[in-house]
């Protein structure tokens, strides 16, 4: 699995490099943009200038727009640069086996939007299924904790992030546990009225 998103809401970027171990651990992030002139303040075409590298030499796996709109920067299978001087369970660089996730955001003063958040949960179960580590949820964090001097993402996201992660192919199961559970509640009826 290496994209996600239709071709449309793909913008490379060229601040990559190879992927040199697997995938460990989710970052996210603040674009630490304001607002711009789209629906719920979402400015897309300001966050694919910035995903093609045309204002900074940075990059990241996904954007989620205030909008909802998810966009991605890279495959999976592509190491960006979206952590900085960082470490991760004391393993330096966490580039080389995290994935980036960006949130249109102003930063603390600014609560993400219920499209934003709706998008994340339809993410990360897309992540769980291509690395199944990441349905642990201290496989999730924020900027501020791979990178001290950083103050993001927002609080409130991460353990959506993780309730998302240990969800993750879940449903199938209850759904399955359930029907079960009512066939065997029936044939439980029938049998004592024999």
């Amino acid at each position: 699995m290496s994209w996600i998103v239709p071709a449309a809401d793909r913008v490379p970027t060229p601040h990559l490099g190879r992927q040199v171990s697997p995938v460990e651990v989710v970052v996210y992030h603040n674009t630490a943009t304001g607002p711009g002139g789209g629906p719920q303040g979402a400015d897309r075409p300001r966050m694919e200038r910035w995903l093609r590298g045309e204002s900074a030499p940075s990059s990241t796996n996904f954007v989620i727009t205030r909008a909802g709109d998810l966009l991605q920067g890279a495959p999976l299978t592509e190491r960006t640069w979206h952590a900085g001087r960082s470490s991760w369970r004391g393993r330096e660089g966490v580039n080389a086996f995290s994935i980036g996730v960006d949130f249109e955001n102003a930063g603390p003063q600014e609560a993400y939007t219920s499209q934003q958040v709706a998008t994340l949960r339809r993410l990360v179960p897309q992540l769980v299924r291509a690395f199944p580590k990441l349905r642990e949820p201290g496989r999730h964090v924020g900027h501020k904790d791979i990178t001290p001097r950083k103050i993001d993402p927002n609080p409130g996201i991460i353990p959506v992030a993780r309730a998302a992660a240990a969800s993750a192919g879940r449903t199938q199961v209850t759904t399955l546990f359930f029907v079960g559970a009512v066939a065997f509640a029936g044939w439980m009826v029938l049998r004592s009225r024999a």
